[in-house]
């Protein structure tokens, strides 16, 4: 049976139905839902569903979001696709290439895993820090370097306040202003600082919350966590020097395990790690347990006329 590719609309495409297909088929991060498309449209983007069809039944699925300059297009797949167990995954991204190739004057950007593409990358992918949580909090613990575990005892004897706290909160609201003025000193860019709490107020599956710590009264760390089927994103954190010696964000992230733990979360994704740009915040997530994956790759596609 042969693989095509088809997409809809956001005002096509139903929150519930494409968010349980996706829960139920693969582990896909939070780039490939619902809400997350929602929030970028409202951004200016344009996004486009995406789903590959073996014969009459899904077996993958991805948002593309669209940009126009005058005549040309340009489609991005950031986060490449959600591809069920047991799908071929070179023949659907072949039908989503073939489909979107087919676009005059276009150029495509999409992320994908080694091997799925026949073409050469124009960018390798960096590495995660992804945390598997296991089972209980004890294994949570048990997986953690020494020095983490040293670490996150000292937090225990300091007088930290741990706050669970709500897209809506106040822990939130520091958190998102200490981020921002963080991103204007250090001169660094990613997604806006309210996308978890944009994400969490938008509609389908995608859920959010913060974890904040307290001390004398006063936030010293937080940090937001975006949540999509059974995975969390370490999105945003901040810390004080005042948090930065009682290790606050070591006992924020050991808070934001066994919180996600009863959620039925499997698995914290903890970002980018790079080992001679950043070596200590690659040791610092590295030691809670994370093994280092690579991401996808980046390929560019130029369109061409029928």
């Amino acid at each position: 049976m042969a693989y095509s590719a088809t997409f809809s609309s956001l005002t096509q495409t139903k929150p519930k139905v494409w968010d349980d297909w996706l829960i139920a088929e693969t582990q896909p991060a939070y780039q490939h839902g619902f809400g997350y498309a929602h929030v970028q449209a409202a951004k200016g983007a344009q996004p486009q569903f995406w789903s590959v069809k073996h014969g009459a039944s899904v077996c993958a699925q991805g948002v593309v979001f669209v940009y126009r300059f005058g005549p040309l297009q340009a489609f991005v797949l950031p986060a490449g696709l959600a591809v069920a167990e047991g799908a071929e995954e070179a023949q659907a991204y072949q039908a989503l290439v073939q489909s979107l190739e087919r676009t005059r004057l276009s150029v495509t950007a999409l992320s994908a895993p080694p091997g799925a593409l026949e073409r050469k990358p124009a960018m390798t992918g960096g590495v995660d820090a992804v945390w598997q949580l296991g089972e209980s909090p004890d294994i949570v613990r048990t997986q953690m370097r020494q020095k983490w575990r040293n670490s996150l005892n000292k937090a225990a004897h300091q007088s930290l306040e741990i706050e669970h706290a709500s897209p809506k909160s106040a822990a939130m609201t520091w958190l998102e202003m200490q981020e921002g003025a963080q991103r204007s000193r250090k001169n660094y860019k990613m997604l806006a600082p309210t996308l978890a709490r944009d994400i969490a107020n938008a509609p389908g599956r995608t859920s959010a919350f913060c974890i904040a710590a307290k001390g004398a009264g006063q936030y010293v760390a937080a940090a937001s966590f975006v949540c999509f089927g059974s995975a969390a994103t370490y999105y945003a954190s901040v810390t004080l020097p005042s948090g930065r010696r009682m290790c606050a964000q070591h006992a924020i992230l050991h808070e934001a395990a066994c919180q996600a733990l009863k959620a039925g979360i499997q698995k914290i994704n903890l970002g980018l790690i790079d080992t001679h740009r950043s070596p200590g915040l690659a040791r610092f997530k590295l030691g809670t347990g994370a093994i280092a994956v690579d991401r996808p790759h980046t390929t560019v596609l130029i369109g061409r006329a029928d």
